[in-house]
């Protein structure tokens, strides 16, 4: 079996070409001869360009996906993720696309277009491709190894090679035909984040797991960090008023959050309403959600606007979130061009600095800011700027990875709860619009 766009076409293209053996460590310098010596014979140019890609992930691609000033590499990942990804045979291949897509990213370039990361994404195609046809590898490594591309994909790529890579997944990481299906925990927990994520940002089902399979609660059984609070709960205890100069926020932006969090209770986990050890309560209807929705935009499109600019981004993220939910619209099919480039230029002008003091939030914001329509809209074809567009696309989904990545390396199960209370929140407005089930298939239109 191939690992492929319906299983057999993405990874047959092309040749195989994976490089040469390595043959002294010594040429790639101190960082790659320790992930070399970490791998064992792992397949590598030996070239001056793989030095300076290699040095670039360790030194610029990686602090920027785990940290949101991106300046710094957190010690879990460090000592933990790292290593993880190194028991892969591929991973010194991956970490070099990696590195060339970022660079061309960052020069302004379509990197599905460039030939240097395309060159490499054929090699590690083709390695990937070839190790699942001999029959004899590792799961592990191989799941390790597709999962890395299918975040490249999301990060920087296109959605119809992203979703080839979730379904090769999906039939790797389940028992089948004498396989013993995945049992690493660090992929399947890496699997869970993607696949909720992926759903998030495309505003589609989930493609790896099954919703009826048993899931962890949507509460974490302990105190949440305050840095770490988030909208995404149904924990009614949470209060935005009581912290809100812990996290800088004005009475405003807390009053705000409060009621986004009580009207995402309704809908994420309806018993959360009830007191501590009463009966669970009948979910609450339809239209009464929508009903409150309606009467919270209407407050919040009638307050005065506030200097303050986190209030401000919060505000406008609260209005899309009620227009969803009021309407039964999905984000990327109401959220307007104006209102998606005044989030951009918010997150810019907050600043780094800022949203690491309060990563819960801006995880959200992120959740909000991130659904975009398939195509680009009228005004920015008229305009030109589609690649433009496309950057500042791209440049939110980045951002919200890294947020995600911050709390989940912290504390993972508040990750995931704040993945799932987001995706339910959306699939609640998808199949509550007409009644019917999400499909596969359906995305942002």
């Amino acid at each position: 079996m191939t690992h492929s766009r319906g299983c057999n076409a993405e990874y047959g293209k092309g040749k195989n070409h994976a490089g040469v053996s390595l043959k002294n460590g010594l040429g790639l310098g101190g960082v790659l001869t320790s992930i070399t010596s970490c791998l064992g014979s792992s397949h590598i140019d030996d070239s001056l360009r793989n030095t300076e890609l290699m040095h670039y992930f360790l030194d610029f691609v990686a602090p920027n996906l785990v940290s949101i000033e991106g300046d710094y590499t957190p010690p879990l990942f460090r000592q933990q993720v790292l290593p993880w990804m190194m028991q892969s045979q591929l991973f010194p291949k991956i970490g070099i696309l990696m590195a060339s897509v970022f660079q061309a990213f960052e020069r302004g370039y379509d990197a599905e277009s460039y030939p240097e990361p395309l060159a490499i994404k054929v090699n590690v195609l083709g390695m990937i491709n070839r190790a699942i046809g001999s029959g004899v590898y590792e799961l592990d490594d191989v799941v390790r190894s597709i999962m890395n591309l299918a975040v490249i994909e999301w990060l920087w790529g296109k959605e119809e090679s992203l979703v080839a890579h979730l379904r090769g997944l999906k039939y790797l990481a389940r028992p089948a035909d004498g396989r013993p299906g995945l049992s690493d925990p660090m992929s399947l927990g890496g699997l869970m984040l993607v696949d909720h994520a992926v759903a998030i940002t495309y505003e589609r089902d989930l493609l790896i797991h099954d919703r009826n399979d048993p899931q962890p609660p949507h509460m974490p059984n302990h105190n949440i960090p305050i840095p770490f609070l988030s909208p995404l709960l149904p924990d009614l205890r949470i209060s935005f008023l009581q912290s809100m100069h812990a996290l800088g926020l004005t009475s405003t932006a807390a009053h705000t959050l409060s009621r986004i969090l009580r009207l995402t209770a309704m809908i994420i986990e309806p018993a959360s309403a009830s007191s501590p050890g009463s009966e669970p309560v009948d979910p609450i209807p339809t239209t009464t959600i929508r009903a409150i929705a309606s009467r919270l935009y209407g407050l919040l499109a009638s307050a005065p606007i506030e200097p303050d600019l986190v209030t401000q981004t919060i505000q406008l993220c609260a209005l899309i979130f009620t227009t969803s939910i009021s309407t039964m619209q999905p984000i990327s099919a109401l959220k307007t061009e104006a209102q998606s480039q005044t989030l951009y230029e918010n997150i810019l002008a907050v600043g780094p600095k800022r949203w690491k003091e309060i990563p819960g939030i801006f995880l959200w914001v992120l959740m909000v800011a991130s659904p975009h329509p398939k195509n680009p809209p009228r005004e920015v074809l008229e305009s030109g700027d589609v690649t433009r567009w496309e950057l500042k696309r791209k440049y939110l989904v980045r951002k919200m990875s890294t947020a995600l990545q911050v709390i989940s390396q912290e504390d993972f199960g508040l990750g995931i709860a704040y993945l799932r209370g987001f995706w339910a929140v959306q699939r609640f407005v998808v199949e509550g619009s007409d009644g019917g089930e999400w499909s596969e298939s359906e995305g942002s239109p």
